[in-house]
């Protein structure tokens, strides 16, 4: 699935997307199931980055649940399995670090600075990164290239645009990334309640989930409903039998001098 969307994008000039920071945590969590599920502290990034950016992502990017829509359902893919598997082991699975019934703790202990530490020294370090390659080292290789980036998406963004035409447009990036950092904070403060609050994280998953169904449905009826063209031809062209071919198109004879 990883593959059709780099050849996806590829295609599309949407290299710049491949860098975004949903894909720095999907390798994390990556390396995580296969290296490092007994580790407390890469679970517990895991479970802040599935249970914070990752699953409020589904909402601010209006995700949606439509199989037959391959670049969706990547989408779909990388922002909600992390969400499901920060619930599992945290809630089902007694062989997690992170286990609720074996690893207890309470909400504003010193395990508040050991969570925060491990999503935000991994975060700081792709913020720092993305924001060098973006602005400063590819800046004009983007522009006269047309490349794709997040920021040049969220630019033509009706309501994001808004933020943006605030500030000059030599300043873009920089309010995208400090927009970028807000989400990140405010997600992962509410993932780190979740953490301690089964209910809330629930009700956020449950959320997550209306969510892409909902606009999975949209996406659907709008589909169906969308007009398509077709070509007609003419009675009166179908109606000179050998002069037209088996489509209907008119057969131009010349004459003969």
């Amino acid at each position: 699935m990883l593959l059709s969307r780099i050849i996806d994008y590829s295609q599309k000039k949407g290299h710049f997307y491949l860098i975004d920071f949903c894909y720095t945590a999907g390798i994390q969590i990556l390396y995580y199931l296969i290296f490092g599920s007994r580790s407390l502290q890469l679970t517990t990034r895991v479970f802040g980055f599935g249970a914070g950016v990752l699953g409020w992502s589904t909402v601010l990017f209006a995700n949606c649940l439509t199989v037959y829509r391959l670049d969706e359902f990547c989408s779909l893919w990388i922002h909600t399995v992390p969400s499901l598997l920060a619930y599992s082991l945290r809630w089902m699975n007694e062989e997690s670090p992170i286990y609720y019934k074996t690893y207890v703790c309470e909400l504003g202990s010193v395990h508040l600075l050991n969570y925060f530490k491990q999503c935000y020294l991994p975060y700081f370090i792709w913020f720092f990164g993305y924001y060098l390659i973006i602005s400063r080292i590819f800046r004009e290789w983007t522009v006269k290239g047309d490349y794709m980036t997040l920021v040049r998406t969220m630019e033509s963004n009706s309501s994001f645009g808004k933020l943006f035409s605030i500030f000059g447009p030599n300043y873009h990036v920089e309010v995208f990334m400090l927009y970028h950092l807000v989400f990140f904070s405010a997600t992962t403060f509410v993932g780190y309640v979740s953490f301690f609050c089964k209910p809330l994280y629930t009700f956020c998953l449950v959320f997550w989930i209306v969510s892409l169904v909902a606009n999975g449905a949209k996406a659907i009826v709008e589909d169906m409903t969308k007009p398509y063209s077709c070509l007609l031809y003419t009675s009166d062209a179908a109606d000179e039998e050998d002069s037209v071919d088996l489509g209907g198109r008119r057969i131009i004879k010349k004459k003969k001098k």
